[in-house]
């Protein structure tokens, strides 16, 4: 989610974060729900804080064996990118989600 590499998440980086990716596992889209010294960006502990109740790591490992292996990872990004659950990925999906990862643009 930290786009600009400053590591700390800004109200905008959460916001398209969240919009792409973590809405299904977080109890609210409020930033300021997890900015808990309120001075307007994330730190990493307070990002991981806020995954601390969620079930989107339980939602990788698949085995429940609490360890997420790369099958494990590769599938649930994939899941997750195949955003019709059709099986395979159209070039919309690809490139919707590479642009939010790829900030330099060359993917």
């Amino acid at each position: 989610m930290d786009r600009d590499r400053d590591n700390q998440i800004s109200e905008d980086e959460w916001n398209e974060g969240y919009d792409n990716m973590y809405g299904d596992y977080m109890e609210s889209r409020n930033y300021d729900d997890y900015d808990t010294n309120r001075d307007g960006n994330l730190t990493s502990d307070e990002y991981q804080e806020s995954f601390r109740d969620s079930d989107f790591y339980s939602s990788y490992d698949t085995n429940r064996d609490g360890n997420v292996n790369q099958d494990e990872l590769n599938a649930g990004v994939y899941s997750y990118m195949d955003r019709n659950r059709d099986g395979s990925l159209d070039q919309n999906e690809y490139d919707s989600y590479g642009s939010y990862y790829n900030t330099a643009g060359d993917m």
